[in-house]
């Protein structure tokens, strides 16, 4: 009996062993299996982020971020300059040989449809100076144009001046006479620019045409509304016509990275296409029935194909500048714009005392017929 009962418990203990074991070994299984699983879930969550953050630095996707993000804001500032310059010599002037630029200095400004900007022309030639031509201010409220000059006169006696030897004699001193009185009218003083005043001043009085223009002005300011550039910055997104690279040139006014924009055609002509199909633009052809904004294809862009310029776009992908330079079969050209964010409270305050453009219809109808006069002229001498 008792070697009974010593064996019984022999085989009890090696159960309660067994199974006390079986347990443990269970669980270690299981926390390796977690562990691992764990370890892969990392590993790709690792390798799923870096290739997020690496596509989104993609020069191609920083470029259209930044483009996108410029095109949603309502509001801008941009300043700058754009120079063209002549690549042949002349000898127009007094036999010398010179090469003419014209360089026009830009600030402005605009929150939707509604913007201000001043500007200064300055066109570099061979005579006693240069021939600067200043818009003080110029300002666009809902379609009307409002324009200051400063200094017009003061542009037209350098032009006279500088070709006194063909614009002193008759009948060009009465032309110049008469351009010199109508320059003293018009600078310093604000003048207003209405479409449908114009066509009034020349008796063209036509409901049809100020309602047309009220329903272009209307559907243009949606176009300039958020909706609107939502649209525009969505169409872009389907049909990105700037391929982009990083590039090691150096700008002095960049102030972040320098990519490298060039022009598909193909891609901007689909851009444009698709744009003009959407439902704000065709608002615009819906105001005037029997005209349509037309598609174009990439054969009418062929000018600009390949064109590249410099985009400044900092870490947050902000766009900051525009830079472009280039020579083409006769001139120079070269641009520097800095773009910023405006604020989207800046109003443009149309002036209260701006004289109707109309006001100086009859000088510009004399000066119109003078110069009608010295083609006659010249034809009758030929």
């Amino acid at each position: 009996m008792e070697k009974k009962d010593e064996s019984s418990n022999s085989k009890a203990e090696a159960v309660k062993s067994k199974v006390a074991v079986e347990p443990e070994v269970g669980k270690s299984k299981k926390g390796l299996i977690i562990a691992l699983v764990s370890l892969v879930i990392i590993a790709v969550g690792a390798v799923a982020a870096f290739l997020i953050i690496n596509c989104q630095n993609k020069p191609e996707s920083v470029v259209l971020d930044a483009v996108t993000k410029t095109i949603k804001q309502q509001s801008h500032k941009i300043a700058g300059t754009v120079e063209m310059t002549t690549n042949t010599a002349s000898t127009m002037y007094s036999g010398n040989s010179y090469k003419s630029s014209i360089r026009l200095e830009l600030e402005a400004g605009n929150n939707g449809l509604n913007n201000a900007a001043s500007a200064v022309l300055t066109v570099k030639g061979a005579g006693p100076s240069d021939y600067v031509f200043r818009f003080n201010e110029v300002l666009q409220d809902n379609g009307t144009l409002y324009i200051r000059v400063a200094d017009f006169a003061d542009f037209i006696n350098s032009i006279a001046a500088s070709f006194k030897a063909y614009l002193g004699t008759e009948p060009f001193a009465s032309l110049v006479s008469q351009i010199k009185t109508l320059a003293t009218k018009i600078e310093d003083s604000w003048w207003r620019v209405s479409v449908p005043e114009i066509f009034e001043a020349f008796g063209v009085k036509d409901d049809k045409i100020s309602k047309q223009y009220d329903c272009v002005i209307t559907a243009v300011n949606k176009l300039a509304s958020e909706s609107g550039l939502n649209t525009v910055a969505d169409n872009y997104k389907n049909n990105q016509f700037l391929s982009a690279k990083k590039s090691d040139r150096k700008v002095d006014s960049f102030t972040g990275s320098a990519y490298e924009a060039t022009i598909d055609t193909n891609k901007l002509a689909k851009f444009w296409n698709s744009y003009i199909a959407t439902n704000e633009v065709k608002e615009i052809s819906a105001c005037v029935a029997d005209r349509s904004i037309e598609e174009i294809s990439a054969d009418s862009l062929s000018k600009i194909s390949g064109e590249t310029f410099l985009l400044d776009i900092d870490n947050d992908k902000n766009l900051k500048g525009i830079y472009f330079d280039g020579v083409k079969d006769s001139y120079t050209i070269k641009g520097d714009l800095r773009v910023e964010e405006g604020s989207k409270d800046q109003t443009f305050t149309a002036p209260a005392d701006a004289k109707p453009i109309t006001d100086l219809t009859s000088d510009v109808m004399k000066i119109a017929q003078s110069i009608a006069g010295l083609f006659t002229a010249f034809q009758s001498a030929e």
